[in-house]
């Protein structure tokens, strides 16, 4: 506010004295003439009026631009440059996450769980030499055409239903067994064969628990 201020008092400064020079000659030529009557030196004071308004008016009208000028925050002009960009990149994020977690599956609540993911199958390299082919809940491997996960049972228990990122195209599967090493937020994914468990490796993944 101060800056405004001493903008206006430099405007005034500048118009009010080119007004008062123009009303002053005004005057001066009435005097010179030593018959100045009473309405000529009422037209004179008129004008010295006049003039001071309009120097006071112009004064106002640059001190108002000026005011608007350092009104206007650097941040607004450059939001005004920025390109909408950012909006369709939010959307497209948006949309990701929803992809890898949706809120609801089939009307069925959703959450997610971060969790490091391995893989087996039931050969005794696997299970251990007293590998049988059948889970902690009694199913067989063959059960849901060997798609079925390991899970630690005090985080998922059993018959929980989960989509995993990267197996069997995140179809819906279920958690029939345990294992000596699953403790936690870990996850055995089964595989048939050794090899494709040995593929799948170790990753940490996105898990969506289905409720």
């Amino acid at each position: 506010m101060t800056t405004v201020a001493v903008i206006v008092l430099t405007a005034v400064a500048v118009f009010a004295p080119l007004a008062s020079a123009n009303s002053s000659k005004a005057a001066q030529r009435a005097a010179a003439s030593g018959v100045a009557s009473d309405a000529e030196r009422h037209q004179a004071l008129s004008s010295l009026v006049a003039d001071h308004d309009a120097a006071a008016r112009r004064a106002i009208e640059a001190s108002r631009e000026l005011t608007q000028d350092f009104a206007t925050p650097a941040s607004a002009k450059v939001s005004a440059a920025r390109p909408a960009g950012g909006a369709e990149l939010l959307r497209s994020a948006k949309d990701s996450a929803a992809a890898v977690a949706p809120a609801r599956v089939a009307d069925r609540d959703t959450r997610t769980i971060r969790m490091l993911v391995t893989a087996y199958c039931a050969c005794k390299k696997c299970c251990g030499a007293n590998a049988r082919g059948v889970t902690a809940s009694g199913k067989h491997v063959s059960y849901n055409g060997g798609r079925f996960v390991a899970a630690d049972r005090t985080v998922l228990p059993l018959g929980t239903k989960l989509m995993i990122p990267g197996y069997h195209n995140e179809t819906m599967v279920e958690v029939v067994d345990t294992g000596s090493a699953i403790k936690g937020n870990r996850l055995d994914v089964y595989y048939p064969s050794h090899q494709t468990a040995l593929e799948w490796g170790k990753r940490w993944v996105d898990v969506v628990v289905v409720e």
